[in-house]
C-alpha cells in the first residue's frame, strides 16, 4: 500500500502516496516496505505525495513524518532532487512542499528538477524533470579514460627485466620516456578496468539474508493478492513469522559482523572498521557532479580565464659560469626524490603509479637524467606533462553544485612532479635565504608553521594588552579572505617576482614553458571535457606553492602605515593593527586594507569581504568594539575568530578554543568508541594509536595557548574530562577509575 514500481529503460520508477489521514506508525509500514522492495535496485527514482515536511526540502520545520523519510531512504543511497523554495500544493491560501523526487546520485546530475507554474486543474503543481540519456549509458559514459593498473600486483622482477630491455638505447625525450614506463608496468602488473557501479551491500549482509528477505517478500506479496479476510489473515500470520525471522538475522548478523569488523582492526587499524565509525564525524558524503552544464559552470567559477599576455623578458644577464654548474643534475638528487615520492599517492591522467616511478628511478637513474637535464637546459617543460585531471573536494557543510562548495585539486602525472621537483631544488635557493621570501610567510616553507604565524599574530596582541595607559594597548587582528586564490594568480605578476628574486634565466625559460599550454581535463557524464587554463597555480603540484609564495611576497613587503604587521601562511593575510585609541585602530587599519585591496587588484586578486573578519583586543575590562571597511562593505568587530585552526577571542584566555577542540575531539571518541568495546576489539596497542587521533585534536596549537591553562583552572577541567574518556576506552576502564590511574595503565602522557 502506499506505492507502484515500474522498470522503464533500466531505471526502477516508483511513485508514492501517503494520505495525510495515515498514523506515524503506517507511514513508517510503508517505507520500510518501500525500501525493502528497493534494496540492492540501482538506479531509481522516487516520486510522490509524501505529506511530509523537512528542513531539508525547504519546510518551515520539520515533522515527525519528514524525519522518518529522510532516515528510511539514506539506506537506498539516493539523493533529494526538489530544488528551490517553490511551493508544489497550494489550496484556499495556504502553500507547502510535500511533492517529492528522490533519485540516484547518477541520475540526479542531469536531471532538471522544476516545479511548473502552469494550470492543473488540480491543488498540486506538475513537476518536470528529464533523465535524459540512460542510466546505464551515463555510466559507460561516466567512466575514466585514464589507464590504471593494479599496483597490488607489482612485480619488480618483471618491471626491472623489460624495464632493461626497453632502456638499452636511453630514452632521449619526454615520449620515450613515457613509452618505457607504460610498457614496463603493462609487463609487471595487469591492467584495471572501471568497476561497474553497483549498489555496495552493507557489511553484515549474507547470503542467509538474502534468501530470507525473498522468501518475506514472497510472504507479503501473498497477503496483499488474497481474495477473502479469511485467507488475508492466515497469509499474514505466515508474513509475521517470516518478517520475525528476517529482523532475527539481521540482528545476530550485524553482531557477529560488527565483532569481526573491530577484531580485523588488529591487523588493519586505518580499514574498514575505522572508516566506517569515522564516517559519522565527517558526515554524508555528498554526490559527485556530473552534469557536464553543472561541471562547465563549476570550472569557470573556479578557473577564471585571465586575457593572454606575453611573459616579460628577464631584465638582467645570467652568470654563465655559476649557471653551468648550477644546472646539472645529479643521480642522488633524483634517486633523493624517489625515495620521498609517496607509493601510494593517485597517479596523474598518464595512470603510471608512483610504486614504478620509485623502482625505475632507484635501478635506472641515468634515464631519468638525461631527458630531465636536456629539458632543463632547454628550457621546455613537456605539454604532455602540463595536463592536470581535475578533483573536486567537497567542503564540509556547504551545498551541493556550487563552485564554493568544492577545493579543486589537480592530479598530475608523476614523472612530471619529477620535472617540478627538480625546478624546485632549483629555485628555492633564491626563494630562501637572506634575500629570498619574507620572513612573515609561513606557508609551504620547511622549518615553518601553522603555529609560527598563530604565535606571532598572539604574542602581538599580547603586548598591546601590556602595555599602560600612554602606550598603543588596542590591538585588532583582521583577517582577509582571497576569493579563489591559488586558481586565479597572474602568471605575469609570478614572473615578474621572479625577477625581482633575480632568478636565472634558465629557470625563468622553463617556467614560460611550464605557464604555457596548460589543459584541465574533468570527467562528466557524457564524457571527458577539457579546459584552457590562463591563469593560476595548480592545486596538487609540486611547484605550484612555491611560485605562489614568490608571487604572493609582494603584499607582504608592502610599506604600510606605522604599526601595521602583517602576516602571511599560504594565501591567507592577518593584519595586526596596533593603535592608542579605538579610532586610532580603525583608521590604520582601513588605510591598509585599501593598500592590500589595490595590490590584489594588480595581481588580478580579489578579497572577499563577507568573509572578512576583525578581533578588537585590548587590556580595558569592558569590550571594545570596532568596524573597518573592505571595499563598500562594513565589518564589525567580534568576540571571537578562527584563524588557522585556532580560536582566537578578545581576552586572549582561549576559553572559546578549548570549548572547541574538545567538542571535536569529544565527536570523535564518541565515534572510534563504536570500534572499542570493553568486552572485545583491537588490543591496547591499537587503542593507543586510536586514542591519538582525538589527542591530537586536543593538543593543536597548544604552544599558542598552553600558557592559558595555568590561570585558567576551568579549562583544565575540561581538557582533562575529555582526554580522561580516551584513556578509558584504552585500558577498558570503570567509570571509578581516576584520571591519573587511568594515563598510568595505558601508557599515556597525563
Amino acid at each position: 500500500q502506499g506505492f507502484v514500481i515500474a522498470k522503464v529503460n533500466g531505471i526502477f520508477v516508483c511513485s508514492c502516496y501517503a494520505p495525510p489521514s495515515w498514523g506515524l506508525e503506517q507511514f513508517k509500514k510503508m517505507l520500510d516496505n518501500l525500501t525493502n522492495e528497493l534494496a540492492g535496485r540501482q538506479p531509481v527514482i522516487i516520486g510522490g505525495d509524501f505529506n511530509a515536511w523537512a528542513e531539508e526540502w525547504g519546510s518551515k520545520s520539520t515533522s515527525h513524518r519528514g524525519t522518518a523519510l529522510l532516515e528510511a531512504l539514506a539506506q537506498l543511497d539516493v539523493i533529494l532532487a526538489n530544488e528551490g523554495s517553490t511551493s508544489t500544493y497550494r489550496r484556499d491560501g495556504r502553500e507547502s512542499i510535500i511533492d517529492l523526487t528522490f533519485g540516484s546520485p547518477q541520475l540526479i546530475a542531469g536531471m532538471n528538477w522544476r516545479v511548473c507554474e502552469g494550470f492543473t486543474d488540480s491543488d498540486h503543481q506538475a513537476i518536470r524533470y528529464s533523465v535524459g540519456r540512460r542510466a546505464k549509458e551515463n555510466q559507460r559514459n561516466a567512466r575514466s579514460q585514464d589507464r590504471k593498473w593494479k599496483t597490488k600486483c607489482f612485480n619488480v622482477d618483471r618491471f626491472l627485466a623489460e624495464l632493461e630491455v626497453l632502456t638499452e638505447k636511453e630514452p632521449q625525450n619526454a615520449d620515450e620516456l613515457v613509452d618505457a614506463l607504460v610498457k614496463a608496468c603493462d609487463k609487471a602488473m595487469p591492467r584495471s578496468t572501471e568497476p561497474r557501479k553497483h549498489h555496495r551491500p552493507a557489511y553484515w549482509w549474507n547470503e542467509t539474508l538474502d534468501f530470507l528477505r525473498a522468501a518475506c517478500l514472497r510472504a507479503r506479496r501473498l497477503v496483499q493478492r488474497a481474495k477473502t479476510k479469511e485467507d488475508r489473515e492466515g497469509k499474514r500470520v505466515v508474513f509475521r513469522i517470516a518478517r520475525s525471522a528476517f529482523r532475527r538475522e539481521i540482528r545476530r548478523s550485524k553482531s557477529a559482523c560488527f565483532k569481526e569488523l573491530c577484531a580485523a582492526a588488529n591487523d588493519n587499524p586505518w580499514g574498514d572498521a575505522y572508516r566506517i565509525v569515522m564516517a559519522k564525524v565527517s558526515g554524508p558524503a555528498t554526490a559527485r557532479v556530473q552534469c557536464p552544464e553543472k561541471l562547465k559552470a563549476i570550472v569557470a567559477k573556479l578557473f577564471p580565464t585571465h586575457e593572454p599576455t606575453a611573459w616579460p623578458p628577464t631584465p638582467y644577464a645570467d652568470d654563465h659560469e655559476n649557471i653551468a654548474a648550477e644546472i646539472q643534475i645529479s643521480n642522488e638528487e633524483l634517486m633523493e626524490i624517489g625515495r620521498k615520492l609517496p607509493a601510494n599517492k593517485a597517479p596523474g591522467p598518464d595512470g603510471i603509479p608512483n610504486v614504478a616511478v620509485k623502482t625505475a628511478i632507484k635501478e635506472a637513474p641515468d634515464m631519468f637524467r638525461v631527458v630531465l637535464q636536456k629539458l632543463l637546459e632547454e628550457g621546455h617543460f613537456p605539454d604532455k606533462w602540463k595536463r592536470q585531471k581535475l578533483v573536486l573536494l567537497p567542503k564540509p557543510g556547504k551545498p551541493p553544485g556550487e563552485a564554493s562548495s568544492y577545493r579543486p585539486i589537480c592530479l598530475i602525472d608523476t614523472v612530471g612532479k619529477l620535472l617540478e621537483k627538480v625546478i624546485l631544488n632549483h629555485l628555492s635557493r633564491y626563494t630562501e635565504g637572506e634575500n629570498g621570501l619574507s620572513e612573515r610567510q609561513f606557508g609551504f616553507r620547511k622549518g615553518r608553521s601553522t603555529v609560527d604565524a598563530i604565535n606571532m599574530v598572539v604574542r602581538r596582541a599580547e603586548q598591546a594588552r601590556n602595555k599602560k595607559r600612554t602606550g598603543k594597548r588596542y590591538c585588532a587582528i583582521v583577517t582577509l579572505d582571497i576569493e579563489n586564490a591559488f586558481n586565479s594568480a597572474s602568471w605575469k605578476a609570478i614572473a615578474k617576482a621572479l625577477h625581482r628574486l633575480r632568478v636565472p634565466g634558465y629557470l625563468c625559460r622553463i617556467l614560460k614553458s611550464y605557464f604555457k599550454n596548460r589543459v584541465l581535463l574533468y570527467d562528466t557524464a557524457e564524457g571527458r571535457k577539457t579546459a584552457e587554463i590562463t591563469a593560476g597555480v595548480p592545486q596538487g603540484s609540486i611547484l605550484g606553492p612555491c611560485l605562489w609564495n614568490a608571487m604572493y611576497d609582494d603584499v607582504l613587503t608592502l610599506h604600510l602605515p606605522e604599526g601595521v604587521q602583517i602576516v602571511g601562511f599560504a594565501d591567507d593575510i592577518v593584519l595586526s593593527v596596533e593603535g592608542v585609541s579605538v579610532d586610532d585602530v580603525q583608521m590604520l587599519a582601513n588605510e591598509a586594507i585599501d593598500q592590500v585591496v589595490e595590490w590584489m587588484a594588480s595581481a588580478e586578486l580579489k578579497v572577499a569581504p563577507h568573509k572578512t573578519e576583525v578581533l578588537m583586543v585590548s587590556n580595558r575590562k569592558a569590550v571594545q568594539h570596532a568596524a573597518i571597511q573592505v571595499g563598500n562593505q562594513d565589518i564589525a568587530s567580534r568576540r571571537q575568530l578562527k584563524y588557522l585552526g585556532v580560536m582566537l577571542d578578545d581576552r586572549l584566555n582561549f576559553n572559546s578554543h578549548v570549548d572547541f577542540v574538545c567538542e571535536k575531539a569529544a565527536r570523535t571518541i564518541n565515534a572510534l568508541s563504536r570500534i572499542l568495546p570493553n568486552s572485545y576489539g583491537p588490543r591496547s596497542s591499537i587503542r593507543r594509536l586510536y586514542a591519538n587521533v582525538s589527542t591530537s585534536i586536543l593538543r593543536y596549537g597548544g604552544p599558542v595557548w598552553s600558557a592559558a591553562l595555568e590561570s585558567h583552572a576551568g579549562n583544565r577541567i575540561k581538557l582533562n574530562r575529555t582526554y580522561r574518556l580516551m584513556t578509558m576506552r584504552v585500558i577498558s576502564a570503570y567509570r571509578t577509575i581516576s584520571s591519573e590511574a587511568a594515563c598510568v595503565i595505558a601508557s599515556m602522557m597525563p
